[in-house]
């Protein structure tokens, strides 16, 4: 997880936050990508898409079937 929120703050310029405007930003949810939502809210800027975590969640995917694989792909619990 720390790796993944490294990855997800990792090209922010944090002077850009609007941390210091009074006004409170507010993105609605679009479909069900409250994950998007949440994390714009949070840092108060539309940083991020639904592309962007789209390309976090195939990278997730890749690196757990790797794992996966280590233990061997005849592996009830591998994933194809």
């Amino acid at each position: 997880m720390e790796v993944l929120l490294s990855g997800l703050l990792s090209h922010l310029d944090c002077s850009k936050l609007m941390l210091n405007f009074p006004q409170i930003y507010w993105e609605p949810q679009k479909a069900a990508f409250c994950g998007v939502h949440a994390v714009n809210n949070l840092l108060q800027g539309p940083w991020y898409t639904e592309w962007d975590f789209s390309k976090i969640a195939l990278a997730l995917t890749e690196d757990e079937r790797k794992i996966m694989a280590e233990k061997g792909t005849e592996s009830k619990d591998y994933l194809v």
